[in-house]
């Protein structure tokens, strides 16, 4: 059965090449998100595999709402997706229970292999 995926980044363009790569890759995407609000929201209503977290947000950090995700009962999985490769940024993600972290641009490979790993351990 497909990883059912939650997609939360405020970037529509982002948003949209995440859906076309994880719907040509097998995967249901259940839903997205543009902040941090809305993404707990619908990651408590619909419960995903898998969430892919953008980590700046216009409302919050993604490394708070992971922590939010972790006391408020979200068990999704998490796979943060930045801009950015700060080494601070991604050990405090893992650290919060991320678990990947894939660098901007997104390259296709690399997320399906993330996705595909989780898949076989789930």
């Amino acid at each position: 059965m497909a990883l059912s995926v939650l997609i939360v980044d405020d970037s529509e363009p982002v948003v949209l090449v995440l859906k076309h790569i994880l719907a040509a890759s097998g995967f249901n995407v259940v839903g997205s998100a543009g902040t941090c609000e809305e993404a707990l929201q619908k990651a408590l209503a619909l419960q995903p595999d898998v969430i892919t977290l953008d980590t700046i947000l216009p409302d919050e950090l993604g490394v708070d709402l992971i922590k939010r995700f972790n006391t408020e009962g979200v068990r999704s999985k998490v796979i943060f997706i930045s801009g950015t490769g700060s080494d601070d940024i991604v050990k405090k993600a893992m650290d919060n229970g991320a678990v990947d972290y894939i660098l901007k641009p997104i390259q296709t490979e690399v997320l399906v292999s993330a996705l595909n790993k989780l898949q076989k351990n789930n």
